[in-house]
């Protein structure tokens, strides 16, 4: 039987339920924490698919955003940010809620930094997988579809959209993906080591022809 572990990740103590994401297991969260810290301070921050919510408790502690909200599909990762949360005293600014990468929000939401260390491991459109699948595999990459239709309407005017993504996914095809949208794609910083390079990527709106 799985059972609720205490793990370190970047010199803190974090809870880790079963079935959630082990940041601490996988460089990417490192590199993607230590880029993203670069971009603030920011007012409002958005983590799609939190996790242990490790990287939006950091968010809120170090200043890179005032106030934070965190979604996850998963209703344990839901669960494990909030029990971080509180275990690192940030639980009065930031939200945690439960939805599918935007479907959990208002309409008029707006977030000065969005991110999402995505699922990108690409699977033939229509596959079956499981919600634990789920971080991991897109089938059609249909969900980082959404997050590019989706996501530009949820940020400030001058708020940006950015993404985790690692090189086990089809690079190519999120580029087009994302231009299917109406967006373009920014290599923000690369880290090469490892089994496999990870990217963080910024999606920014095309400019339209004057």
């Amino acid at each position: 039987m799985l059972k609720e572990e205490e793990v370190s990740f970047l010199g803190a103590s974090w809870i880790l339920l079963p079935t959630v994401y082990p940041m601490h297991r996988v460089r990417s969260s490192e590199f993607f924490w230590n880029r993203l810290k670069e971009i603030g301070p920011v007012e409002s921050f958005l983590e799609v698919g939190s996790g242990s919510g490790a990287i939006s408790v950091m968010a809120v502690q170090t200043g890179l955003c005032r106030k934070a909200t965190a979604v996850d599909l998963n209703p344990r990762a839901v669960e494990n940010t909030a029990l971080n949360a509180r275990r690192h005293g940030v639980g009065g600014k930031l939200r945690v809620t439960e939805g599918d990468i935007f479907d959990s929000l208002a309409a008029g939401e707006r977030f000065d930094l969005i991110f999402w260390n995505s699922n990108g491991v690409f699977l033939e459109e229509g596959a079956s997988v499981t919600d634990h699948e789920r971080s991991i595999f897109d089938p059609g990459y249909a969900t980082h579809s959404r997050y590019f239709a989706q996501g530009p309407g949820f940020l400030t005017p001058s708020g940006r959209l950015t993404l985790g993504f690692c090189g086990k996914g089809d690079r190519l095809l999120l580029e087009q993906k994302a231009a299917e949208t109406g967006l373009s794609m920014e290599v923000l910083a690369e880290d090469g080591q490892g089994s496999h390079p990870h990217w963080l990527l910024e999606f920014h709106s095309k400019a339209v022809p004057r």
